[in-house]
């Protein structure tokens, strides 16, 4: 991990470590990378406004989870207007898929998902050791009472948590924008 930023650097290699003892470079022989179980905690984007990015929400969710060792937790949050705790965490993949099969009807059309990141790294602080926020959604806020700026200082703050990001509707924003060649410089007719 980087000192200033705390985050991960993956692929090391034993040229880039410096082993000093008193004063004298050592000669590292080997550099190995061990798997510790992981913590992490889904949240999902689930409210009518997206509902048509409900599908997508599902199978990011369904081929994260399924990819889990035994020894893996997993809590799995939605959000819409409010966050609501679908799963505590569990490593039990058929109480995650029940949760994730739950997901119906949506209630509220808005989508806070600054306040709902605000409110998971709050909880997610915590509990001790390194944690992981997937966050699947459309990447929309139509209701948060954070900002951009309150939320990214929140991130940059919180020790110990990573945050990756699935974004959901690729398909349905290709269609609006007329697809990878809209920009190019033939004309072809676009469907509106």
């Amino acid at each position: 991990m980087l000192d200033k930023t705390h985050q991960f650097v993956p692929g090391l290699k034993a040229n880039n470590f410096l082993i000093l003892e008193d004063g004298v470079p050592q000669t590292i022989t080997s550099v190995r990378t061990t798997q510790t179980p992981i913590t992490a905690v889904m949240l999902l984007e689930f409210a009518a406004n997206s509902y048509y990015l409900i599908n997508d929400m599902r199978n990011a969710s369904y081929y994260f989870f399924r990819s889990l060792r035994p020894d893996d937790y997993i809590a799995v949050i939605t959000y819409d207007l409010r966050t609501h705790i679908l799963t505590d965490f569990t490593n039990n993949k058929d109480l995650i898929a029940q949760s994730l099969q739950s997901l119906m009807i949506p209630g509220f059309s808005d989508t806070n998902m600054f306040d709902a990141l605000y409110e998971t790294l709050d909880r997610t602080s915590r509990i001790e050791g390194r944690k992981y926020i997937i966050l699947i959604g459309s990447g929309r806020d139509t209701f948060s009472k954070l900002t951009l700026d309150k939320i990214l200082a929140k991130v940059k703050n919180t020790p110990n948590i990573t945050i990756f990001t699935i974004s959901t509707g690729a398909l349905l924003n290709e269609l609006r924008s007329g697809g990878a060649h809209a920009n190019s410089t033939t004309s072809r007719p676009r469907i509106r």
